[in-house]
């Protein structure tokens, strides 16, 4: 009795850990409240992600409200060519906290998800990668913040992204 339940209870671990995860640390660089101290991406193809967005400040989630022009969007990147197949947006309506999934070149608008928030700095969201936009056989991504907190908006005071520059690979095979 004792085997099966280490047996079944090691199973279980297998089956929870992620394939492939990844995590990117962003320097203090923006004067936003949004200002992205990591970002983290775990997966595999024709399952769940799993996306992390930290900040170096806390923030409410009333932050993403529509009538706020700031914005919080994960960019996956199907083949890791540099084109982003599918955006996605976090938004707080009717007082919960939702990721809106959208494919530019396909035009398809997906059911919101709920996000969740970990800590009063970071946002969680699990992302199917069984989508259409997603057929190769590797995914990078990467998340960017624009904020309007502050009164003078006009450049990189108001943004951030992390990694600057490139994506983080969510997965590769």
């Amino acid at each position: 009795m004792r085997t099966r339940i280490a047996l079944v209870v090691g199973l279980m671990l297998l089956v929870s850990l992620p394939a492939s995860a990844a995590e990117e640390s962003d320097p203090n660089d923006s004067a936003s409240k949004l200002d992205i101290s990591s970002f983290k991406a775990a997966g595999q193809d024709n399952s769940l992600g799993t996306f992390v967005i930290t900040a170096f400040e806390r923030w409410g989630s009333k932050f993403l409200k529509d009538a706020n022009p700031t914005t919080l969007k994960i960019y996956l990147d199907d083949g890791s060519d540099g084109d982003a197949d599918l955006v996605g947006n976090f938004r707080y309506v009717d007082g919960t906290l939702l990721f809106f999934l959208h494919g530019p070149d396909t035009g398809s608008n997906y059911e919101p998800l709920v996000a969740h928030r970990p800590t009063h700095k970071s946002v969680k969201v699990r992302v199917p990668l069984d989508l259409t936009e997603l057929g190769s056989a590797s995914l990078s991504a990467y998340a960017r913040s624009i904020s309007s907190e502050l009164n003078d908006c006009s450049g990189d005071p108001c943004q951030d992204r992390a990694p600057d520059t490139g994506g983080i690979t969510v997965y590769a095979n």
